[in-house]
């Protein structure tokens, strides 16, 4: 479940969404127009300057029109604090309140006062906040205005959310929830819903959590209420997460985000990207939880909103050591345990249970104001004591993290040693091999081949001399000589820098090609350019004893030798129409079991395919 300070930014934004100050009385045109413009400027991000000109340029028009003014002032400092610029929410909002200082009771002021509560609010100085909120209730308390009131209490419940103190919060938007229900509000009460049931979330009471969930989309629906559809979907995703239903809470997070982007809601598009590094670091889905994590923090940073950072650098402290990236992992993790002390705001608490408890005591008896004071130290003991136990635990994990990195890299190192000792004692090996046949096929040529062509000149000579017939003799010798010829041909080292491979494997199929075993080559691949000559040699002599494999074991008539490529292998295959012979027994056959060794020390596997008496293909894959 995400942090509680991540839900105080949707509902501080939501409550100025669905204020309840409603102008239903300004009838006019110029005001209506206002607040249309300001309402486009949200839904069309790519003209919200152009948007917002033209609202200014009717209050210019119109300076003298306090109401006109009103109106302006309020909509532009809503729609600063809704784009995430809260100095200049500020800067206006006490402009609006200074239209009324000469009669600061008046009604219209109560909105400003709310909306510069949300503004310290945001900015984390929640005893100015409370204040205003304050003035705001005591004014519209006056106007007996009981509607408004249960917004503002939900931004008090809001504050105690940023405060981590989910009963108090819990308690509050429930009052709002319930002024509202009772009279049957058809705008607010759809996305307030749906903050109440975060807060029933929050301290556990999942079923009244799902109902009002259900209560909120079904609102939505119904009214048409975006932002509560919005609200609605990020709280079905909570629940999701809570039943370990990681898939479609994220489907939930990316219905709210696009609908989020699509009505230019950016702190809840933003609130949306946590929840989905959330969901996808619970589905193990490293990348996609990184790259939502980033996108939030860069959007947290440029709003200038501290009270999600902690949520987003904890979880992208998770998705990065899931990702193998410790050192960013020990990055965030860290920044997420300094921002949990700095911003735990028990100090800050116990600041805004004595500001509401002085303007309680009016109401209240003396026994409940003591009751909540006692009820507020207890709460400053455990908060210490979580305090500890999360300092130790973080330091218990990145001195794990420290460890297994430090584990991992001694084992690649040991890995990467053993693979290249095995590759220098493959190549020793392959070079006293060509060595050995270059030995072998000299003393073949110079000895066996020399004799039997004396034998065979000296036969012509008595042949043509005594009349004997000694053809026969001759034309075996001949067919003797020229065996020799190819098998000491053969066994000669290759020299690929004179010839390609694909030219070296067409002559020697040709030149191995009988009438008891006609070997066809054929090349549909690209151009083999990129191998070296080592590895070049390591598929001719593969190839060479594939073919002689099927010379001497397969009693096959035709065999076909071809090289073919895919986007990132080429292929060099080797077919046969024969016994072929039990995949089983792959393991037990030194020659094939010591051939996929060579293959695999240059990057590359093999692929065998045959049955008894049903041919064999086997196919050699090569990187590109």
């Amino acid at each position: 479940m995400l942090h509680s300070k991540l839900y105080s930014v949707l509902i501080f934004f939501l409550l100025l969404h669905t204020s309840g100050f409603v102008y239903g009385s300004y009838q006019e045109k110029d005001s209506s127009a206002i607040v249309y413009y300001f309402q486009k400027a949200l839904q069309q991000p790519e003209q919200r300057d152009s948007f917002a000109l033209l609202a200014e340029s009717i209050s210019e028009n119109k300076k003298s029109d306090q109401k006109i003014q009103d109106i302006y002032l309020y909509n532009l400092s809503k729609f600063y604090f809704q784009t995430g610029r809260l100095d200049q929410a500020f800067d206006v909002a006490n402009q609006g309140l200074n239209l009324y200082r000469l009669a600061p009771h008046t009604y219209s002021a109560a909105k400003f006062h709310n909306l510069l509560g949300s503004v310290y609010s945001m900015q984390k100085n929640y005893e100015d906040g409370i204040k205003h909120y304050q003035y705001a209730i005591k004014i519209l308390e006056l106007s007996g205005d009981s509607h408004t009131v249960a917004l503002i209490q939900n931004n008090i419940a809001n504050t105690f959310f940023s405060l981590t103190d989910y009963e108090s919060a819990y308690k509050y938007s429930s009052l709002a929830y319930q002024t509202l229900k009772a009279e049957k509000d058809s705008v607010n009460l759809p996305s307030l819903t749906g903050i109440t049931a975060i807060s029933a979330i929050k301290i556990g009471n999942i079923e009244e959590g799902r109902m009002l969930t259900s209560e909120c989309l079904y609102m939505a629906l119904k009214y048409e209420n975006r932002i509560a559809e919005i609200i609605g979907n990020t709280c079905q995703g909570e629940l999701y997460i809570i039943e370990e239903k990681f898939d479609s809470a994220a489907l939930s997070f990316s219905k709210s985000l696009a609908l989020s982007q699509q009505y230019g809601q950016v702190h809840l598009a933003m609130l949306n990207k946590i929840s989905l590094l959330t969901a996808y670091e619970k589905l193990k889905d490293f990348k996609q939880a990184i790259r939502f994590g980033e996108e939030a923090l860069a959007e947290s940073a440029q709003m200038e909103n501290e009270n999600t950072l902690y949520s987003i650098h904890k979880h992208l402290g998770y998705a990065y050591y899931g990702d193998n990236q410790y050192q960013k992992a020990y990055e965030h993790l860290n920044k997420a345990h300094d921002l949990y002390i700095n911003y735990a705001g028990l100090q800050n608490k116990k600041i805004i249970n004595d500001i509401l408890i002085k303007y309680d005591t009016e109401k209240k008896e003396k026994a409940i104001t003591l009751q909540e004071l006692e009820l507020t130290q207890n709460e400053i003991k455990l908060g210490k004591r979580k305090l500890w136990i999360i300092g130790l635990t973080f330091s218990l994990i990145i001195l794990a993290i420290s460890y297994l990195f430090y584990i991992r890299l001694q084992r690649q190192k040991l890995i990467r040693s053993k693979e290249d000792q095995a590759k220098k004692s493959l190549m020793a090996s392959i070079d006293g091999e060509e060595k050995e046949r270059a030995r072998f096929a000299s003393e073949l040529h110079d000895g066996v081949a020399s004799s039997i062509t004396a034998i065979k000149m000296q036969l012509e000579n008595h042949s043509k001399k005594e009349s004997i017939p000694l053809n026969h003799l001759i034309d075996q010798l001949a067919q003797l000589h020229e065996e020799t010829r190819r098998i000491s041909h053969n066994l000669m080292p290759l020299s690929l820098s004179k010839r390609s491979l694909e030219k070296a494997l067409e002559n020697y199929c040709q030149e191995n090609s009988t009438d008891k075993l006609k070997i066809h080559f054929a090349n549909n691949g690209e151009p083999i350019s990129e191998i070296s000559q080592t590895d070049q040699l390591i598929i001719f002599r593969a190839i060479q004893e594939l073919i002689q494999n099927v010379q001497k074991h397969a009693a096959s008539a035709i065999c076909h030798v071809q090289i073919s490529s895919d986007p990132s292998h080429y292929i060099f295959s080797v077919e046969d129409e024969g016994t072929g012979f039990n995949k089983d027994q792959i393991e037990n056959n030194s020659g094939l079991k010591s051939l996929e060794n060579r293959i695999e020390s240059i990057g590359g596997f093999m692929e065998f395919d045959t049955e008894n008496n049903r041919g064999s293909l086997i196919c050699i894959y090569l990187k590109k």
